[in-house]
């Protein structure tokens, strides 16, 4: 595959993380950016051609995000059909999940998990 810069958009602060998730079987590109910056918030973007850049979401987190990734992961005990996740790691040891749509790029069902404290 190649890489090639096709818009820029200024987030208004610095960011701490991204993530760009997996191709979809049947596509060239992923649908969606995740970007998390120093105001506490983590962002999903658009990366259709239509509307590039545009914000599709904001979710505001109780510190700054070290890590985002974009994952597709089976719902339920038995092996159903995956659904999309951003699961972000954030500065004071909680990490966050939240269900992402595949088609709109809106958060929901938003769950946390304290996994510690930095040694």
């Amino acid at each position: 595959g190649a890489l090639a810069e096709v818009d820029k958009k200024d987030m208004g602060h610095e960011v701490t993380c991204l993530d760009i998730g997996a191709v979809p079987a049947g596509r060239q590109r992923a649908r969606f950016l995740a970007v998390g910056g120093f105001d506490s918030t983590i962002r999903i973007l658009s990366l259709d051609p239509e509307d590039c850049m545009a914000t599709l979401a904001v979710l505001a987190l109780p510190a700054q995000a070290e890590s985002a990734a974009i994952v597709s992961m089976p719902i339920g005990r038995a092996a159903g059909a995956p659904a999309l996740f951003l699961c972000i790691g954030v500065h004071n040891g909680i990490m966050l999940r939240a269900r992402l749509d595949p088609r709109s790029g809106q958060l929901s069902d938003t769950r946390t998990r304290f996994l510690g404290a930095k040694p």
